[in-house]
């Protein structure tokens, strides 16, 4: 629809809906119980823009200025409806509203801010103009603004919201065939005709029937979520106001007006029930939806880790059983390929100490056997291991630790394994030649060490999942490299066992940073420490 076909159907519409409503005025013809248009406008604005706002004044000018009223009180009028339509829709926009209506807060905020709040604009500002045009006396403004006030809040309650819902895109949830919604729908007219539209034998007429209408309310916003339950309330209201204006039901009273005040209040009740129930359904549809994708990425990511470690376990079994094929044949050459194997074998076994390590973690038996140590102690204890592998890609590793001994109360093999596995995803991440730092510096109680490196970084939607298990880097270079995609893991809940916490940092293409933080014990004056020498400096 164009912008410019807007604004005359906006008018149309509020039109329409306002002639219907001003046929069910008793106690004045320009106030009743029964207004529609007021939910139009609101969807109008919320839906297409506040540019609508001529259609709305338009045909609340049209609709009063043609209910026996000067031209200057309809003015007034519409002026009053156009600003309520206006302001409640600025309102919801504040509040961060969502037209489809599929979260609590979003029922709690339209029917506060709009049904409830923003419909006395209208009111206050209808009644003064009937009152300043002598049409009707002021002491009728009490009466006439509670009775304008109920008709607008429930042509947002009742109109607007089945506009909305069925404007917006819809939400999560089952879809139902279109057998069950006749049946659902057929249930509600039949029920509505019946205890609306009649007249109860005597045995009955003493039961509050018209609370059977909740049943269907609850079954739709069940089954059909919020479009089923605004259309549910939308048809329901429909039937009591034809049977309440014709004199049936259990809201005729000794006034049409009175017993149309009554059934508004209750479809009131009604309504906001179905819709809070509606998106409450919603909510856990898509809180069951985000943990179905949850549980998809977690079953990929086993599947590729049981791939790469597939891989890494047939490259060292590979080159093993080429050493042990000839070590029987090529004595000469024995030593060499004794050499290989024993280093196959060591990466065998830190395979699998990595895997019984995530398997410990998980199962919630990691311990630790802490004691006083220092971090230099530690240090020099995880550049040992990583020593040989910083060699030989040509790096150049710098220790940088405060001349005062900090002093730990830790595990020193998980800890030198906390700072060899950082070590070592530096050392293979980073490119021959390469730069690697490792510094401390102690924060009022915790002591921070930063391990920063050289290489490939980190994307910046990779940092918020890089330490759960099997999440890599670059796929490519990762398996180049080898590595199950555990060891972060590993160090995070080691750190976390240590009463610390690591983070991880990357300025982008080039360059990581890891930063561990751990608690300090109070310094003694006989610390010792010993300071690490740099590893692989070329």
């Amino acid at each position: 629809m164009t912008t410019r076909a807007q604004i005359p159907l906006t008018a149309v519409l509020y039109l329409a809906a306002a002639k219907l409503g001003l046929s069910m005025a008793v106690v004045a013809p320009q106030v009743t119980a029964v207004w529609p248009p007021t939910g139009i406008a609101l969807a109008a604005v919320l839906l297409l823009g506040d540019h609508v706002w001529p259609g709305i004044a338009l045909g609340a000018f049209l609709a009063n200025v043609t209910a026996h009223e000067p031209v200057a009180t309809a003015v007034g009028i519409a002026c009053g409806n156009t600003l309520e339509a206006l302001a409640g829709a600025w309102l919801l926009r504040r509040a961060g509203f969502q037209t489809s209506l599929a979260r609590v807060r979003d029922v709690v905020a339209f029917v506060g801010l709009a049904a409830l709040a923003s419909t006395t604009v209208a009111a206050t500002v209808g009644v003064t103009s009937l009152a300043l045009g002598h049409v009707h006396p002021w002491r009728a403004f009490g009466p006439l603004w509670g009775l304008w006030w109920v008709g607008d809040a429930m042509g947002d309650l009742v109109v607007g919201s089945a506009i909305l819902v069925w404007a917006s895109p819809p939400g999560a949830g089952r879809r139902e065939r279109i057998p069950h919604v006749a049946l659902l729908f057929g249930t509600v007219l039949l029920v509505s005709a019946l205890v609306f539209g009649g007249r109860p034998a005597a045995p009955l007429a003493r039961y509050p029937l018209h609370y059977l209408v909740f049943p269907c309310v609850i079954w739709a916003a069940l089954r059909l979520r919020q479009r089923g339950t605004a259309t549910t309330t939308l048809l329901a209201s429909a039937v009591a106001i034809w049977g309440t204006a014709s004199g049936r039901g259990p809201f005729v009273s000794s006034t049409a007006d009175e017993g149309l005040v009554l059934l508004q209040l209750f479809m009131a009740v009604v309504g906001v029930t179905g819709l809070l129930l509606g998106a409450a359904m919603l909510e856990r549809d898509a809180s069951e939806e985000r943990r179905a994708r949850e549980l998809g990425d977690a079953d990929r990511r086993k599947d590729e880790f049981i791939a790469m470690l597939a891989h890494e376990l047939r490259n060292p079994l590979a080159a093993l059983d080429i050493a042990v094929h000839l070590l029987g044949k090529r004595g000469d050459e024995r030593k060499r390929f004794a050499d290989q194997a024993e280093r196959q074998v060591k990466l065998l076994l830190r395979l699998v100490d990595d895997l019984l390590d995530v398997s410990r973690i998980t199962a919630g038996k990691m311990t630790l056997r802490r004691q006083p140590i220092l971090l230099g102690e530690v240090v020099a204890r995880a550049l040992e291991t990583v020593r040989p592998l910083i060699e030989a890609r040509r790096h150049t590793c710098t220790v940088s630790l405060p001349p005062a001994p900090l002093r730990l109360e830790a595990d020193p093999d998980r800890l030198a394994q906390v700072f060899g596995n950082l070590l070592s995803n530096a050392a293979r991440y980073t490119a021959p030649g390469g730069v690697i730092s490792l510094g401390a510096e102690q924060q009022d109680h915790d002591v921070v060490v930063r391990i920063t490196d050289t290489g490939i970084g980190l994307a910046p939607e990779l940092l918020p999942q890089l330490f759960d298990p099997f999440v890599r880097g670059d796929a490519a270079h990762a398996l180049a490299q080898g590595g199950l995609g555990i060891g972060l893991t590993i160090v995070r809940r080691l750190v976390q066992m240590h009463g610390g916490r690591v983070e991880a940092g990357s300025s982008g293409p080039h360059g990581t940073e890891f930063r561990v933080y751990l608690p300090l014990t109070a310094p003694t004056e006989t610390d010792g420490g010993r300071r690490p020498a740099p590893a692989g400096d070329s």
